[in-house]
């Protein structure tokens, strides 16, 4: 009886000329109903709005102020509270004049400098490696000079300030 009914109503449809599919046919806002209703599921599962956007809100100076921190039970209770004051500042380093003089030291350089010209030149014959050996020293002899100018140089502007 129930399938007669069903078979009589089907063919007054086709009779009708309503097709069958956009009967049955989803509109969007069917879609958009259902997504909604989904979403309202999951909002209630995790207990929290998906498009709700946390705000924090800072706290005033006078709460932070009043806030205390504990410290971890048995860590730190015979230790002093750490200083608020900056750490003095160390001392400025004063640069003691080294062992070697300047003058000590051109010495020693000239003197490597002359050792080593001399046994790069052993090999050469002896016309060749006398005019290297004395342009060597004609330079060793112009540094000479130059530290002593230096250093008359900063005597006197040491005694032209004192003056003063």
């Amino acid at each position: 009886m129930l399938s007669t009914r069903i078979a009589v109503v089907f063919s007054l449809l086709v009779l009708a000329g309503v097709p069958w599919r956009s009967s049955v046919a989803q509109t969007p806002r069917d879609d958009i109903d259902r997504n909604l209703q989904e979403r309202a599921v999951r909002e209630r599962e995790f207990h929290i709005e998906l498009d709700a956007v946390p705000r924090v809100l800072p706290q005033s100076p006078a709460v932070t102020r009043r806030s205390a921190t504990l410290p971890t039970p048995g860590i730190g209770i015979l230790e002093p509270p750490p200083s608020r004051e900056p750490p003095p500042r160390p001392p400025d380093v004063i640069v003691a004049p080294g062992v070697a003089n300047e003058s000590f030291q051109l010495d020693e350089s000239q003197r490597r400098r002359q050792l080593e010209l001399q046994s790069q030149t052993r090999p050469l014959d002896e016309s060749v490696r006398r005019p290297l050996l004395d342009r060597q020293q004609l330079q060793f002899e112009r540094e000479q000079r130059a530290d002593q100018l230096q250093s008359e140089i900063m005597r006197n502007s040491d005694r032209a300030l004192r003056g003063r």
